[in-house]
């Protein structure tokens, strides 16, 4: 077969979407999103604004972040309303990602290489824990990265569309696309002549790649700035982009610039981030200008005062799992055919200058021919990704290790729950009680009027005074019973 990537592509998707339905089964959420997204997506199935209450009462959540994309979701959650659909599409979205870099792979490093190396893809340690994580918006830039990337190195002009999608998936990566459109310039330099000069630049600036660069380049710095400067605060109810704070110095830094730089560089978990990266890319990938696509993601997040962006966990480095494996591919060198061996020459008679002498020494790439560097790197990569892979929420699922509450008694709650609510809930119960109702989340509800909370295992309310009844009316306001209890889940009413 010479391209396994279909098979690769359907085994992923069906070990992803096993994890996540035993993942909404225990009534696992690790975060709001999963909430906020499936609030999101059942605005445009019907047709409406992505007014999400779980971000705050009225919230247009195109005031977050920039990701008009998502309107996508709207059809597919209109015929199935729940969040775990987003899920369902997140994996299907990944594991299609699959099949252009099995593909090239298998056509530059043979079948049997190039399947492994899809292999490893498919087990990143960043898809795998974006799907732990639960559903982002990044889900449509993998994809569309990968197929991209892909048909820029076949010398296919879908590239330049696919890329320049990226500046609807989320603000920042229309630097990412910005990175690109420089890449193009580089490479149209590289092939202006046999060295780059100033005169083979200027050379290369007429010729059509780097025009498209060029226009690339701007596309990016134009939607990137535009997002942040106009768009995003136009809708914000506040008027403003909100990540304006996540760069400033962490606590215990200094002030000022030394404090940013001090910050920039630490602490440690950013170098190890740093070197899962590069396993992931087999080491040889780092020869690839296309790492530098790395660079915008790397730089907000290192200069970001949340530790979530400094390490390998959430869904942060999703997007960077088919750059590295791709730059991996561009920079390993073709498989080629080993050519019959020609006769030795008759040796020549000895002189003066040759008797004696030494013969030639040999060069590394005679003990360690460029092959196989590209099979160790592959390796590499995959001895990387399986040992993240294994110590990560997908591997605890394959161990039988990873937890979940009660499927029956977290059911019945929903069920309490029912449907033309006005419903106030914690992080767990979110996603779940969002169709058909409205949704609160109780950290942002401020003066909303609700009529129903539900709460989950571990909620303080089931430790108060008089029970989850007494704080919903002491937090709420009038007068509360509880109407379900199990199993740590619990469901209250506002007694008119």
């Amino acid at each position: 077969m010479k391209n396994p990537g279909w098979i690769i592509a359907g085994i992923a998707a069906a070990l992803y979407c096993s994890f996540s339905v035993f993942q909404w089964n225990g009534f696992v959420s690790p975060s709001w999103d999963l909430g906020i997204f499936t609030q999101l997506a059942n605005q445009y199935a019907h047709l409406d604004a992505p007014i999400v209450d779980i971000k705050g009462p009225g919230y247009n959540l195109l005031g977050d972040h920039f990701h008009p994309i998502l309107v996508l979701l709207g059809p597919v959650f209109r015929f199935f309303p729940s969040g775990l659909t987003l899920l369902i599409v997140q994996n299907l979205l990944f594991a299609w990602s699959a099949v252009p870099i099995t593909r090239l792979a298998c056509q530059k490093l043979g079948t049997a290489w190039g399947a492994t190396l899809g292999t490893s893809y498919v087990l990143s340690w960043g898809l795998l824990e974006a799907i732990g994580s639960q559903f982002h918006e990044i889900a449509f830039a993998v994809p569309l990265l990968a197929f991209g990337l892909v048909h820029w190195i076949e010398g296919k002009k879908r590239a330049y569309v696919e890329i320049g999608l990226l500046v609807f998936i989320k603000e920042d990566l229309g630097l990412t696309v910005a990175a690109f459109g420089c890449i193009m310039l580089w490479d149209a330099w590289a092939k202006a002549g046999p060295q780059r000069t100033l005169s083979s630049l200027k050379a290369s600036l007429t010729s059509p790649a780097a025009r498209h660069g060029i226009y690339v380049a701007l596309w990016g710095t134009f939607w990137f700035a535009a997002s942040i400067l106009i768009i995003l605060p136009l809708i914000n109810p506040a008027g403003q982009w909100d990540y304006t704070d996540r760069l400033s110095e962490t606590e215990g830094a200094s002030a000022g610039p030394l404090g940013f730089i001090q910050h920039f560089f630490s602490p440690a978990q950013k170098y190890a981030t740093l070197a899962l990266l590069v396993g992931a890319a087999g080491i040889i990938g780092l020869r690839s200008p296309l790492m530098w696509l790395m660079i915008p993601t790397l730089l907000w997040r290192f200069a970001g005062n949340v530790p979530y962006y400094w390490g390998w966990e959430w869904h942060y480095s999703a997007i960077l799992m088919p750059i590295a494996v791709i730059s991996l591919i561009h920079a390993a060198p073709s498989r080629s055919p080993s050519p019959r061996p020609a006769p030795a020459p008759p040796p020549e008679p000895p002189n003066d200058a040759t008797e004696g002498a030494a013969p030639p020494s040999s060069s590394l790439t005679t003990h360690f021919s460029p092959r196989h560097l590209a099979a160790l790197g592959i390796s590499f990569s995959l001895l990387t990704n399986l040992a993240m892979a294994w110590t990560g929420p997908v591997g605890a699922f394959a161990r039988g290790t990873y937890y979940q509450f009660d499927q029956s008694a977290g059911e019945g709650a929903v069920d309490a729950v029912g449907t033309g609510r006005s419903v106030v809930t914690d992080i767990r119960m979110l996603s779940y009680v969002v169709p058909g109702n409205t949704v609160y989340w109780e950290g942002t509800v401020g003066a909303a009027q609700v009529d129903t909370a539900v709460i989950s295992p571990g909620h303080k309310a089931h430790s108060a005074r008089g029970g989850p009844g007494q704080w919903a009316a002491d937090t709420f306001g009038g007068t509360w019973r509880t109407t379900y209890e199990e199993g740590g889940f619990a469901v209250m009413e506002r007694v008119a």
